[in-house]
């Protein structure tokens, strides 16, 4: 199955919301054609559409920016007050409750911060784009899932189950009442 240009490997049967969904590729679906951002390059050979989530790019930088750095100052202020004990607390005999207690909020901190800092390296450091071609010439779908062997699924047209998903809206633009994804099945 194919999400949001993501192939992901499906072990089960198509279900019945699916089949009333299907689109029949030998049939027009529309008289004009739309796109939501997501059509980058059409020729009279082939459409290439991306993933939904190219849209979504930029987010993980802005949570690593306002959450991330916040996390990292509270890191790093309980770990400076878990290595320097006033000497008042020294006095009293309690420097252990207080490496123990600094010590969990420093890790608490560092977990914090790992949320925001998985956030920007997925934002950051992983592909803009995973592009998806329909190639009218000799009928095929090419997937991309990453460089190197293997990288692109290919999928004979018509061996392809493709199906428009809808889906309430959610995520972080709230703009449309539903977000509509034409999805796919094959067999791999």
């Amino acid at each position: 199955m194919f999400s949001n240009g993501i192939p992901n490997r499906v072990k089960r049967p198509v279900t019945d919301t699916e089949v009333s969904a299907r689109l029949d590729q030998k049939k027009q679906c529309a008289a004009n054609a739309k796109s939501s951002g997501t059509a980058f390059k059409v020729t009279d050979n082939y459409l290439e559409v991306c993933d939904g989530l190219y849209r979504e790019k930029g987010w993980g930088l802005l949570a690593f920016f306002i959450a991330g750095i916040g996390a990292l100052c509270l890191t790093a202020m309980t770990a400076w007050m878990a290595t320097h004990v006033p000497s008042a607390i020294q006095q009293k005999g309690q420097t252990g409750l207080v490496h123990w207690t600094f010590g969990f909020f420093t890790l608490v901190g560092i977990g914090i911060f790992m949320l925001p800092l998985r956030s920007l390296l997925g934002d950051c450091f992983s592909y803009t784009r995973r592009p998806i071609r329909f190639n009218r010439s000799d009928r095929k779908i090419y997937a991309f899932r990453h460089n190197g062997p293997g990288g692109v699924v290919s999928v004979p047209w018509d061996d392809a189950f493709l199906y428009v998903d809808r889906q309430p809206k959610g995520g972080i633009t709230h703009s449309i009442t539903h977000k509509s994804a034409a999805r796919a099945h094959a067999r791999i």
